[in-house]
């Protein structure tokens, strides 16, 4: 499993002295928890990482993510507000957005969110599997 090899990378960090990829780690310990839905420790690794460098964008929306997923709605848009300075044109962080402005009944602000994002992906794959699920999504909010 994914953990087997991150304990191992944990170990050559201690090991080596290199911690300037302890953030990496944590970050992917982040995601994987994400994945297993266990919301709490993915925003408790994404939130350690933070602490050790400034975040980039994806570990800030998988802060978002797991801020939404636990009903936090309030600091995921914080959060999110933090993505759009630092990229106000990351399609990504759009999408979160999005899905935040649905948890909070705002269908119209998804919708504009989602529209941005559309645009940036307009000359992408047709199978693109962001795009797809962003079109999906933005056909499901129609009013």
């Amino acid at each position: 499993s994914a953990r087997v090899h991150l304990d191992g990378l944990y170990t050559f960090v201690e090991t080596y002295g290199l911690e300037l990829i302890r953030p990496l780690i944590l970050g992917f310990e982040a995601s994987i928890a994400e994945l297993e839905g266990v919301y709490e420790t993915a925003l408790a690794r994404v939130d350690a990482a933070f602490g050790t460098r400034t975040p980039n964008g994806y570990q800030i929306r998988l802060r978002a993510r797991a801020l939404r997923q636990l009903g936090r709605l309030e600091e995921a848009q914080r959060t999110l507000e933090r993505a759009a300075v630092l990229d106000p044109s990351d399609p990504f962080a759009q999408v979160e957005r999005a899905r935040l402005y649905l948890d909070q009944n705002r269908s119209a602000d998804a919708r504009t969110e989602l529209q941005l994002a559309l645009r940036t992906w307009e000359s992408a794959d047709s199978d693109y599997s962001y795009a797809v699920d962003a079109r999906e999504l933005l056909e499901s909010t129609a009013p």
